[in-house]
């Protein structure tokens, strides 16, 4: 068996190694349980997700009371992306799909 490679975030593992080594100075290790609900649409939102082994949904309120989703954030990338824009308000609920670290 083979041994299992450190959990990684591939969009920190892009940043060259200087800022991804200040970007981490700032940041803190968090467990993401299994439903927990990141943000609702219309919050602002007060803190970025860069899952590792974990994986949030991004769902958006349709007609009623039904819900899609619309997109999924996992090793890849980061949840809060639209701060970058200058949007501090979450359009999206976020909801994790998938328990493990951030």
């Amino acid at each position: 068996m083979l041994p299992r490679a450190p959990a990684r975030n591939l969009l920190l593992d892009a940043l060259p190694s200087q800022d991804r080594r200040h970007l981490l100075a700032e940041c803190e290790r968090v467990d993401l349980v299994l439903a927990d609900v990141l943000h609702e649409p219309g919050e602002r939102i007060r803190h970025v997700y860069f899952p590792t082994n974990s994986f949030i949904s991004l769902i958006t309120p349709i007609s009623g009371h039904e819900r899609l989703e619309v997109g999924l954030v996992g090793d890849e990338g980061m949840l809060g992306t639209s701060l970058v824009l200058g949007v501090n308000s979450a359009r999206t609920l976020a909801r994790v799909q998938g328990a493990g670290v951030a």
